[in-house]
């Protein structure tokens, strides 16, 4: 995952979360600006591939944004990171033994 993601997944639980808590409902307004965070990211820190399919909020985008914070939140991101670079290695290999 990136930096982007895990900025556009923490940006949106924070906008929630003080929306509940605080009940002022307009700060719904801020989630669309959500995947911008992403996109900012994507620009200062990673120059790296930018799907803009999900650069606008798309449910895709959001379920796997939020799997990936519950995964950071209850410790198995890493490991989940780890696995698949695993596969990807071994991937890789089978690939150049072709």
């Amino acid at each position: 995952m990136s930096t982007s993601n895990g900025s556009h997944t923490l940006f949106l639980n924070i906008v929630l979360v003080c929306a509940i808590v605080t009940q002022q409902w307009s700060l719904l307004f801020l989630v669309p600006l959500a995947p911008l965070s992403g996109l900012v990211s994507h620009a200062l820190f990673e120059r790296n591939h930018i799907d803009f399919e999900d650069a606008l909020f798309s449910p895709r985008a959001f379920i796997c944004l939020q799997r990936m914070t519950f995964g950071v939140l209850t410790g198995r991101y890493w490991r989940q990171v780890k696995e698949a670079q695993k596969r990807l290695s071994e991937w890789q290999l089978q690939q150049q033994q072709n």
